[in-house]
């Protein structure tokens, strides 16, 4: 993985109509199972990645045995069959503040962190603190430094009440093998009730973002809008997720593949 993350390239995209490059380099893995669209922008899982892959699954369907199941989160056993790599090749090279993207993962999803390579600090915030504080008191900031061969895992709903980061560093102790480099392997289930197929498109013909809504009357809801690029922006599209609704049209396509083969 550390020779293979010299091909990683840095993913570029529009915020606020003006192209931005990500400060770090990333590569996309999926397993053979995965069924994908456009699979020249992901590989297939490596052996060695398949051996931490089964150990990670193990370890969090063990732990799911002790913790609450919620409703919205992935019912059985968790299987990852996605996982987003990113490279940090120095104590500058960062993730800014930012939740995991929940279109095709669906609502609370568990995501399963590997860290590999030098010592860096990962850093979480609370969501709404600022907003539901009438003192305007920033939150608290927790501070991991995750070691070569840690496992962090981001159990439900993390992603919906959490933002993440891993910052600059002044200086970082070398690995003996990676050297100044991180290499962050983040396993994921992605859940076919929330593939391509089911996600809506915008008025662009763009398929939408699903979100959730952070604080407010409206916590604990889900809503799909605009994910275009371009200096035009994003459009106006808006569509409330209906959980239930979902399952029912994902069923009813399950039968309609069933009757069909």
């Amino acid at each position: 993985m550390l020779k293979e993350s010299d091909s990683f390239t840095r993913n570029q995209g529009f915020l606020f109509g003006n192209l931005v490059t990500s400060p770090h380099t990333s590569k996309y893995y999926i397993s053979n199972e995965m069924k994908t669209k456009g699979s020249d922008c992901a590989c297939y899982f490596p052996p060695e990645m398949k051996q931490a892959k089964t150990i990670i699954m193990n370890i969090v369907n063990e732990q799911r045995k002790e913790r609450k199941i919620y409703e919205y989160e992935v019912q059985g056993d968790w299987n990852p069959n996605i996982a987003a790599v990113n490279c940090y090749a120095n104590s500058k090279e960062v993730v800014n503040w930012h939740s995991d993207k929940l279109t095709h993962l669906g609502p609370m999803p568990i995501i399963g962190s590997l860290s590999l390579g030098v010592t860096r600090q990962f850093r979480l915030r609370r969501f709404g603190n600022e907003e539901s504080n009438s003192n305007r008191q920033p939150s608290a900031i927790y501070s991991i430094p995750l070691k070569h061969n840690s496992l962090i895992i981001m159990w439900p709903p993390c992603q919906e009440h959490w933002k993440h980061e891993v910052c600059p560093q002044n200086s970082i102790d070398k690995h003996p093998i990676a050297g100044f480099k991180r290499i962050n392997i983040t396993f994921r289930q992605s859940r076919d009730e929330y593939g391509s197929e089911m996600t809506p498109t915008c008025h662009h013909g763009e398929q939408c973002m699903l979100k959730p809504v952070f604080n407010g009357r409206n916590m604990g809801r889900y809503f799909y809008s605009c994910n275009a690029g371009g200096p035009e922006g994003k459009c106006d599209f808006f569509e409330w997720l209906d959980i239930g609704k979902r399952k029912k049209e994902f069923e009813e396509k399950l039968k309609q593949r069933k009757s069909v083969n």
